[in-house]
């Protein structure tokens, strides 16, 4: 197997990988899942701008947040992750 990947939330090896891709099933009142949803969404807004800042197009100040980063790539790849899990939230919100 190849080493590890890193993710956001740290290293794991291809057996997480193969558990972490299992489906779940949860259920929760629908207020509990839009604030889950606000949560993933903020930090989709903090990808969009560490994806910004490691592009070079925008400036930081004390108001942005910017995420750990190996490069734009990574970045995008992250950013991607969080708006394709937003998308299968709200599909399935009646």
């Amino acid at each position: 197997f190849p080493s590890p990947i890193l993710f956001p939330f740290g290293n794991i090896n291809c057996e997480s990988i193969r558990m972490l891709n299992e489906e779940c099933l949860i259920s929760l009142p629908k207020c509990d899942i839009l604030q889950i949803l606000d949560a993933l969404e903020a930090k989709a807004t903090a990808w969009e701008y560490t994806l910004q800042y490691a592009e070079g197009t925008l400036a930081v100040d004390e108001s942005v947040l910017v995420e750990e980063h190996r490069d734009a790539d990574d970045a995008r790849a992250v950013l991607h992750h969080y708006t394709d899990l937003i998308s299968k939230i709200r599909s399935q919100l009646r």
